[in-house]
């Protein structure tokens, strides 16, 4: 734009200069035609006064000098005697005769040159016809110059008009594909963000994000009457625009409500959907007062059938060890609450999970929602699969594999008869496949482990005992609960009989198990170096 303003300053003071020489070349003409007038003017004038003299001096209108020779007279350069006056037209002179004789009888000829001086011409005749001549010739040229450049600064500047808006056309063009570069730049940017986000969305990975906790509006008065009202300050204070509080149908009772991400052709679809695990908080107190009065079974049997069919009821239970310590008949107690939650894992599909205080409850609470918030894009591991024997042991090789940590959580089933039956059926899945053959008589699945041997060592000497009839019934209800209905058992602890055990949790890469702390993955062979191992001790009661 610079460039193209200074060509057109530049072309319009060329066209004021152009002007201006036309201007002056004009005056210049009019002076000179005015010269050319009074010239013309003067010489007919002193024209007319010498032909008047001639007429006085008798001399015949026929030898009246032309026009070019009388160009050059002057009455003051005339003799005043009577001659006769002979113009030669080839010569600038006048042959001027006496009428008196001379002497010798002959005409006195006297030969007088009339050629005027420079001073005299140039005062009769300031500018020459020759010069005027020239003069028109030099203005015509000047004149015809003067139009040629103009019409060439025209043509120029033409030109320069064309070429500053094909340029003015290139920049602009130039510009439009900058910035539609820059456009099509930002849009590969936006869409690739949102790519991004959308990944990130459909995996999982900010599923915490799109999470909200329905609470009970009675919830904060029933933790208030069993003085944990801690747990509730937190659980406020580390997820304050989570927590909704509305009537639910019970008190104790915690729901999770998720927004769930899934690729629906190439668009992402968003379904808000209630999750169907429900947690039950049961402080130690609320527990053992529905386990004395009987109601806890019922209660639960109530609660599962005001839910859905797919709903999943986890019991949270609080400071139960830390309350059976100051209850004098703690062993009558404690049996009683294992029944209750035995029967509550093997008839009503019901896990549990314990802590002993508030800060390890929150802590617990918060995996578990995490858990439930990412379960959706998680892969479900079989149960089947996870008490595999792959000569892969938990924790150290001189523990038990999780074939035996799982048959060892079952009540009445001791250590050496779990290793006795690991031996024979190394993973879950060989013993529930004979379970379900449908040839098998359900007496015989229920007699399958009776007489299987194995030792055990007593006081003095090495005795060999069966496992019997009431453990091989025993495992069978507990892996027909368990391979029917598993998904509990993500978020729920096998606790058997009060005695305390190392377990580590076999657990798929994708699989989620809320509530365990999670290590690094320990490669022991090549044929389980996919899965992880998540540590925690817990007790082995019902």
């Amino acid at each position: 734009e610079e460039e193209s303003t200074e060509e057109e300053r530049d072309g319009e003071e060329r066209g004021q200069e152009i002007q201006q020489d036309a201007e002056l070349l004009a005056r210049h003409k009019q002076r000179t035609d005015q010269v050319n007038s009074e010239v013309g003017e003067r010489y007919e004038a002193e024209r007319e006064k010498h032909c008047t003299w001639l007429q006085t001096k008798g001399i015949d209108k026929r030898q009246e000098p032309s026009r070019t020779s009388a160009q050059s007279i002057h009455p003051s350069w005339v003799p005043a005697a009577p001659c006769s006056v002979v113009v030669s037209p080839s010569r600038s002179i006048v042959e001027i005769s006496d009428s008196d004789e001379g002497e010798d009888g002959m005409e006195r000829m006297d030969e007088i040159e009339l050629m005027p001086k420079r001073k005299d011409i140039e005062n009769i005749y300031p500018v020459s016809m020759s010069d005027v001549n020239h003069q028109d010739t030099r203005v015509e040229n000047a004149s015809e110059s003067l139009n040629s450049e103009n019409a060439q600064g025209r043509r120029d500047g033409k030109a320069r008009k064309e070429m500053s808006s094909e340029a003015q056309k290139r920049k602009q063009e130039k510009m439009e594909a900058k910035e539609e570069a820059k456009l099509a730049k930002e849009e590969a940017k936006r869409r690739k963000l949102q790519e991004k986000e959308n990944l990130a969305l459909s995996s999982g990975r900010k599923a915490m994000e799109h999470v909200r906790v329905l609470m009970d509006d009675r919830f904060v008065g029933y933790m208030r009457d069993n003085e944990l009202q801690g747990m509730v300050t937190r659980m406020r204070s580390e997820l304050p625009d989570k927590i909704t509080v509305e009537r639910l149908e019970s008190s104790n009772l915690i729901c999770v409500k998720r927004t769930v991400f899934r690729h629906r052709g190439s668009e992402l679809e968003e379904v808000e959907e209630v999750a169907p695990q429900r947690l039950l908080v049961y402080p130690a107190r609320q527990l053992v007062q529905e386990v004395q009065s009987d109601y806890l079974v019922h209660n639960v049997a109530q609660l599962k059938e005001k839910a859905r069919p797919s709903s999943q009821i986890i019991l949270f239970i609080i400071g139960l060890e830390t309350f059976l310590r100051s209850v004098k008949d703690r062993k009558k107690l404690r049996t009683s609450i294992e029944e209750s939650l035995t029967m509550l894992m093997i008839f009503q599909r019901v896990g549990h999970r314990r802590v002993e205080d508030e800060d390890e409850g929150w802590k617990v609470l918060k995996r578990i929602i995490e858990a439930i918030a990412e379960d959706p894009y998680k892969q479900p591991v079989p149960l089947l699969d996870r008490f595999k024997d792959q000569h892969s042991y938990v924790g150290n090789s001189s523990e038990v594999t999780p074939m035996q940590a799982f048959l060892r959580a079952i009540p009445g089933v001791g250590e050496k008869p779990a290793a006795a039956i690991a031996s024979e059926h190394a993973s879950l899945r060989s013993l529930a496949q004979i379970y379900e053959d449908p040839t098998m008589s359900l007496e015989r699945k229920r007699n399958l482990l009776r007489d299987m041997p194995f030792r055990c060592s007593s006081t003095s000497a090495r005795e060999e005992r069966r496992v019997g009839i009431r453990t091989s019934e025993k495992i069978f209800q507990a892996s027909s609960c368990f391979t029917s209905c598993s998904s509990y058992l993500r978020f729920a602890d096998l606790h058997m009989h009060g005695r305390k055990c190392d377990l580590r949790w076999v657990r798929g890469r994708s699989h989620i198990n809320a509530g365990l702390r999670e290590k690094e993955p320990r490669k022991t062979s090549a044929s389980c170096s996919s899965l992880d191992y998540a540590t925690t001790k817990v007790r082995l009661t019902a």
